[in-house]
């Protein structure tokens, strides 16, 4: 026993005093300390719970937000769709021949077609100018004008599309937004409004078929915050105002993307629709959640977790408590005993050495796991180097990048740009090569702009796109796929086999190619090569990826910036031209095509007038060397159909057999594409302006709109040249017909004066008869020209009265037959008591002006008939003659000012050309419609229809403008 305490009383103490202390430390144990020390290790575990809540919070609200944007996109679309289709609907009827003449039973018929295929509209219908419904889809019960109605108000204002809030139907008492389109005539005044109103309830059984999170809700609501679609209740609260004043005061001054959270725990996204081009509403789309079905699935998640930890942590703690005394406190003890027991000598520290190496297993395991400790933090060292290697290759990377931008800023001319971005990538990227290469569509192949570094690779480098090995490599692949395509080893990689050798020579182990975009489309690639296999990785691909982007971006700046010059000396050439027009039309069409060469990239510029189905050359110009002119005279039917299509404009290629036939000129100077496009007058094509490239491309969207204000442009000199032809035209009749008269009436008068003494009664009696005719005749053609000037300066308007037809039509046969004697009249009606609510007066005026026309253009021994029918809502006047008819082309002309269907030069038949045109005028007063058909059998059909629907209801008489023998106000 006294050998064995003897090295612990060497060692000056008590093995009890020192087990407290070496285990104790300053008072406090080593258990306790472990269990504290455990405490602390688990703590971070809650603490990361409570993280793990605000995360899942924060994903759920963030989830929240991320459907209501795809909920409210899809609920934009398609409230777009049904406000565009309103607008296409409104726009397709304005189109309609049935408006733009008036003929209101097929424009009712043509309504209610469309109604039927589109249930969405409650109703559509066309308003004139004072707001009263002139007809519509569903007929209504009595009279009905909107005139107070705030959107029409607007549309005759605006005089363009516009959308109202909500409303209540006075038709249908349905619920609905209204879509009021005015339609114009020549002169800019509003003729008729359009409407087309879009029931609500429609678009609430639409949008209730979305399939919405739980506890959500939408509703679109107009400017002033009334509710239009709400996918729940939509009966309950359309056409009221947002209940939830919080949500109400924020839809007033919110933007599209807002949110708002309520006091009342909800959280509501914003959404905004403006109709594009209209006098619209803003319409407000709102989608709804309740905070708790937000964030009630983290919370619940959240709790089952601190429970489930809690427990988990209580019995880890417990086992830990065990475990750690059983294999860790008690071996320690052991060995601070055997410490304790043991002197300075060698042979105990030999025996502490083999406890610790071997003799206790427990203490054998903590050293092994201090090694793997030293282990592990040496492998931490070589990741250390690793990743500040790696910070230090991204810092140049990222340096690169700033430089790129700094370049991208300060540069103005692309070469220099392209140069400097491949020097910078070089210099401070770390990489030996970089360059810049452009697709070359029609070769199929890759031209190098721009490169720094070992350039003598890019000497030889031939590089496909769409066919062969030479296409497959990393650029070929960028250029079609439009993605960054890595090669990690050329030595390997097969295909790099065309250019493999090569690149190995210059020290290239792994490339990058990166597409470069332009206006949309893959322009180019962007390629490096460094010197390390395996040198991208995915933060460094990004990077250079970032920098692509923004040189594609800068080099659109610079497209946008030459176009932005171009686009002004273009402007600057159009109005020194247009400031430089003359009073020549011809001579003003000739330099509108030079400057057309001049502002769009074409070779040859034609200008092609149509005449009846023929287009002739009116006008050439072109920057061709020994290029002359040649006349052409193209099928009017192919150059509508090839060239004019749909909206007037195209660009095509020029390799079909049928226009090279047509146009000589395109084969022999080898024209590959052209622009076509239609001068219109007065909504008629009456030339299409050409525009020939050499070289197979398409015109530019800039350049198309540049032809149609050229075409625009030769619109107005064909206007004014076809003006100043009518008025020659007309002065050229005017005095061949007042000249006759006047000759007959001096050489009468000087033969009476000469010889009046030895002339028979007989031949006296024929003189005077021949005088008097050439004075009647001078008095209708005076008397028209007064009609013309009346019209023209005072308009007319109708006093329409109940009127006996027979009547009327009687009274003018009466009338004509005293200056065609001898002429046959015959005429027909349904009932000898038909009666139409008309003017009397200007009715009985259309029919001389066409029972006049009839028997100037038919032979004496033919009889000129008159028939009158009521046909659908209308009263019909017909007058057909057996003259040798009108052709189809001239058969809307001829109610034109001054027109004939005789050249002025051959006119024969006596008249100003201003009977019809009058007679249109005085049908249009009164709301009706006039035409000309061929007669079966030879000859022309007449037709006049007056609208009696309307004015049977009671349309007030109003003064008229004084015809003939009236006076003049």
């Amino acid at each position: 026993m006294d050998e064995v305490e003897s090295p612990v009383k060497a060692m000056g103490g008590n093995t009890k005093a020192k087990n407290e202390i070496s285990l104790g430390g300053q008072g406090l144990g080593l258990k306790p300390r472990v269990m504290m020390a455990l405490i602390i290790a688990l703590t971070p575990f809650f603490l990361l719970l409570e993280l793990y809540l605000l995360e899942r919070k924060a994903e759920a609200e963030d989830a929240a937000r991320q459907s209501a944007k795809s909920i409210l996109s899809i609920i934009v679309e398609r409230y777009r769709d049904q406000l565009e289709l309103a607008g296409e609907t409104l726009f397709l009827i304005s189109r309609a021949e049935e408006v733009k003449t008036g003929r209101w039973n097929r424009v009712r018929a043509l309504l209610k077609e469309i109604h039927l295929d589109r249930p969405q509209f409650d109703d559509l219908g066309v308003l004139d100018p004072k707001g009263n419904l002139l007809v519509s889809a569903v007929p209504p019960p009595s009279p009905l004008n909107v005139a107070d109605r705030e959107y029409f108000k607007r549309a005759l204002s605006t005089r363009r599309l516009v959308v109202s809030g909500f409303l209540e139907s006075r038709l249908t008492g349905n619920r609905i937004i209204m879509f009021a389109l005015p339609v114009t005539d020549e002169f800019g005044a509003v003729k008729m409004v359009l409407v087309a109103p879009l029931n609500l309830d429609f678009l609430n059984r639409m949008f209730s078929e979305l399939d919405l999170p739980r506890g959500c809700e939408v509703m679109v609501t107009d400017a002033d915050g009334v509710v239009l679609i709400h996918q729940t209740s939509g009966k309950d609260v359309v056409g009221r105002e947002v209940k939830d004043e919080e949500l109400k005061n924020h839809l007033k001054k919110s933007k599209a993307g807002s949110e708002l959270r309520t006091s009342g725990g909800k959280i509501y996204f914003l959404a905004q629709l403006e109709y594009p081009n209209v006098g619209a509403n803003v319409f407000h789309l709102v989608l709804g959640y309740r905070e708790e079905d937000i964030f009630g699935p983290a919370r619940s998640d959240f709790i089952r977790n601190l429970i489930v930890l809690s427990l988990v942590t209580l019995t880890v703690f417990l086992f830990a408590i065990i475990y750690l005394d059983r294999t860790v406190l008690r071996p320690l003890k052991r060995l601070v005993e055997v410490v304790e027991r043991t002197g300075e000598e060698l042979p105990e520290r030999e025996q502490v050495r083999e406890l610790v190496s071997g003799g206790f297993g427990e203490i054998k395991t903590l050293g092994k796991s201090f090694m793997e400790m030293l282990e592990r933090i040496s492998a931490r060292e070589v990741e250390r180097d690793r990743a500040l290697e790696r910070a230090e290759r991204l810092g140049r990377f990222y340096a690169m990048l700033s430089s790129t931008n700094r370049a991208i800023v300060h540069s103005r001319d692309e070469s220099e740009l392209l140069l400097l971005i491949c020097k910078t990538v070089v210099e401070e990227g770390g990489f030996l090569l970089a360059w810049v290469g452009r697709l070359e569509e029609r070769e199929g192949r890759v031209e190098v702009l721009a490169g720094h570094g070992a350039i003598g690779y890019l000497s030889s480098l031939n590089i496909k796109v769409w066919e062969g090995e030479e296409s497959r490599g990393p650029t070929g692949t960028a250029l079609r796929e439009g993605r960054p395509v890595v090669c990690h080893d050329i030595a390997t990689d097969p295909l790099m086999a065309p250019w493999r050798e090569r690149a190995l020579a210059f020290g290239f182990r792994s490339s990058c190619a990166l597409p470069l975009r332009r206006k949309g489309r893959v322009w180019g690639t962007l390629n490096v090569y460094s010197a390390q296999p395996g040198y991208f990785n995915e933060e460094e691909i990004a990077i250079l990826e970032e920098m692509a982007e923004d040189l594609s971006y800068a080099l659109g700046a610079l497209d946008e910036e030459e176009a932005r010059k171009r686009g002004e000396e273009n402007l600057r050439l159009m109005v020194q031209t247009l400031l430089n027009l003359g009073p020549e039309p011809t001579s003003n069409v000739e330099m509108i095509l030079d400057l057309s060469l001049k502002v769009i990239d074409a070779s040859l510029a034609k200008y092609l007038r149509r005449k009846n189905d023929r287009y002739s050359l009116v006008a050439v110009s072109s920057v061709m060397d020994g290029y002359s002119p040649t006349d052409q005279v193209m099928d009017a039917s192919l150059v509508e159909s090839r060239l004019l299509w749909h909206n007037g404009m195209v660009s095509e290629s020029l390799g079909k057999e049928e226009l090279m036939a047509q146009d000589p000129d395109i084969e022999r100077w080898g024209l590959k594409s052209l622009l076509g496009f239609p001068v219109f007058i007065r909504g008629d094509i009456q030339g299409v302006l050409c525009l020939y490239r050499k070289e197979e491309r398409e015109f530019s969207r800039d350049e198309v709109d540049l032809a149609g204000m050229l075409a625009k442009t030769i619109s107005v000199e064909e206007e004014r040249w076809e003006h100043e032809e009518s008025i020659r035209d007309f002065l050229e009749i005017a005095s061949h017909e007042l000249r006759h008269p006047i000759t007959v009436l001096k050489g009468y008068s000087l033969t009476l004066l000469k010889h009046g003494d030895r002339l028979a009664k007989e031949e006296i009696e024929e003189i005077f008869r021949e005088i008097s005719s050439s004075a009647d005749r001078m008095d209708v053609q005076l008397r028209d020209l007064l009609d013309l000037g009346r019209v023209e300066r005072l308009g007319v308007n109708p006093a329409r009265e109940k009127v006996r037809v027979e009547e009327l039509v009687r009274g003018a046969v009466e009338e004509t037959s005293e200056r065609h004697r001898g002429r046959e009249f015959r005429f027909q009606m349904e009932s000898e008591e038909l009666t139409g609510w008309l003017d009397p007066r200007m009715t009985k005026q259309i029919l001389i002006f066409l029972l006049d026309n009839a028997c100037k253009f038919s032979p004496p021994e033919t009889p000129v008939e008159v028939s009158v029918a009521y046909r659908e809502g209308e009263l019909q006047f017909s007058v057909l003659d057996r003259g040798r008819g009108i052709p189809e082309w001239d058969r809307e002309r001829i109610f034109e000012r001054f027109y004939q269907v005789e050249e002025v030069i051959h006119h024969s038949t006596p008249g100003l050309g201003l009977g019809l045109y009058l007679a249109k005028r005085l049908v249009e007063a009164q709301g009706g419609r006039i035409w000309c058909l061929p007669r079966e059998g030879g000859g022309s059909v007449f037709t006049f229809a007056l609208p009696q629907e309307a004015a049977a209801k009671g349309m007030e008489q109003q003064k008229t403008v004084p015809l003939r023998d009236q006076e003049t106000p």
